[in-house]
């Protein structure tokens, strides 16, 4: 159900008509941050703007750039017999800017905006969605969270009810937007212990409010020891929301979910287990099977649940990665990177992961090349085959990777970097007091650094 607010003003389209979500930036600091990051090797930062609050997200694919920030108790209003019980009041707010940093609008939220670890920024052609939390936070539960609809003129449209639940927006395209809710029912044992029920539901409202569908799926008579406080994530996949979700753990160590929606009708296509979390590459979902007491990959169509391919030297079961480039599929697990053939699975190339106490990752980087970070240690693949470019150390733990047009953003808490691509030289370093994060706006050839409540751009 939605709570509709009426349209001020006509409402000014975008440039062309497509979606795109924001970028989550990791930032934490304190009030008293207010250095200017320290930048060596480029010739400096301008201050695009400074917030009341801590930035959550930037969207600058597009025309104009807009940023989410969070918020903080504004207010406190004593209720209750005795004045003890305290409700916070949280104002969260977008910014909207043209390209030459002129603010266009800013809309106060009268919600926060929610937590980092969920995409809570989405833009499409004729306006934002924005996923934000309620006024009042659930003692010992998940924040409550509902999806609110800007117009391009930063216009409050509608928004759906709020629910005690963990939320994420799954996509958005020319006819709808898409969102999973975690739903967890308690179950009392006659031995006085409980278990409990697992339901996602997937819901899909058009552009204008009105709600298109609701499906609740559910899975069978496997009951959680208690609430894994992580939501549905997944994507939209021509015409088809394909879903992941943990399910339960079991002796062989956890289990999870994938289902695939039908975008337009919200039936169920199909639900496959996976003893590790499922990747998706194009049309392909990648799931771990567990036959003969041994991990399996397998690739399945994204639209029909068909199984594809197995491949059996990919037998762990920590699947870490799936990247499709030009030259073929590239599969990380937690002891190798593998290239394989998108066909039939065929390894064309392996590459050995050194084993270390950090967990590796894979990033694209371009259609050719995928970077491979262990700790503080960053590997530049050709995926053709297979063969190393560059190794280069960095002084900190690598938690991010992203692409320039001619190098690789890396960057962990307060430290980031850039890397020209051909030879690994390191081209210039920026650190702050807080934790940092980059942003690429491709379409302008620019670059911003968000740093906790101000957003820079590099020069």
């Amino acid at each position: 159900m939605v709570r509709r607010r009426s349209v001020l003003a006509a409402i000014a389209g975008f440039v062309g008509g497509g979606v795109s979500g924001g970028y989550v930036v990791q930032t934490r600091g304190t009030e008293d941050d207010a250095e200017e990051p320290a930048v060596t090797g480029r010739f400096g930062l301008e201050r695009w703007d400074e917030y009341e609050h801590q930035i959550r997200a930037v969207d600058a694919q597009g025309d104009g750039v807009f940023v989410a920030t969070a918020s903080s108790p504004t207010d406190i209003t004593k209720v209750g017999l005795f004045g003890r019980a305290n409700e916070p009041a949280y104002n969260g707010a977008v910014t909207a800017y043209d390209d030459n940093g002129s603010q266009r609008w800013q809309t106060t939220l009268g919600a926060r905006i929610a937590p980092v670890e969920t995409d809570p920024l989405w833009r499409w052609g004729d306006g934002l969605y924005v996923l934000a939390g309620t006024n009042s936070v659930p003692r010992g539960g998940p924040t409550n969270r509902h999806l609110q609809s800007l117009s391009t003129n930063g216009v409050q449209q509608w928004e759906t009810e709020s629910f005690p639940e963990f939320q994420s927006i799954i996509g958005v395209d020319r006819d709808a937007v898409y969102f999973a809710r975690s739903r967890y029912a308690y179950e009392e044992r006659t031995d006085g212990t409980g278990l409990y029920d697992l339901t996602v539901r997937v819901e899909s409202y058009g552009h204008d409010g009105d709600e298109r569908w609701t499906n609740d799926i559910t899975f069978g008579d496997e009951l959680l020891p208690m609430p894994d406080r992580t939501t549905a994530t997944g994507e939209l996949v021509d015409g088809t929301l394909v879903l992941r979700h943990h399910n339960t753990t079991t002796d062989c160590g956890d289990t999870h979910v994938v289902t695939a929606c039908d975008a337009s009708t919200g039936d169920t296509q199909y639900t496959r287990s996976s003893s590790s979390w499922p990747r998706t590459a194009g049309d392909l979902v990648f799931v771990t099977t567990f036959e003969d007491e041994q991990h399996r990959l397998a690739a399945i169509d994204g639209h029909t649940g068909t199984e594809r391919w197995q491949h059996d030297q990919l037998t762990d079961s920590e699947l870490s990665g799936v990247i499709e480039t030009s030259a073929g599929l590239v599969a990380l697990t937690g002891e190798a990177v593998f290239g394989l053939d998108r066909t039939d699975g065929a390894t064309q190339w392996q590459l050995s992961v050194p084993n270390g106490d950090e967990k590796p990752t894979i990033t694209g980087v371009t259609d050719r090349l995928v970077a491979l970070t262990a700790g503080s240690t960053l590997r530049l693949i050709d995926v053709t085959d297979g063969t190393e470019r560059w190794q280069l150390g960095l002084p900190v733990s690598i938690g991010g990777i992203q692409l320039l047009d001619d190098g690789i953003l890396a960057t962990s808490g307060s430290y980031g970097a850039a890397i020209e691509i051909e030879t690994g030289a390191l081209q210039w370093t920026v650190t702050s007091s807080s934790s940092l994060d980059f942003v690429v706006d491709t379409g302008r050839d620019r670059l911003f650094l968000s740093e906790y409540r101000t957003l820079w751009t590099i020069e």
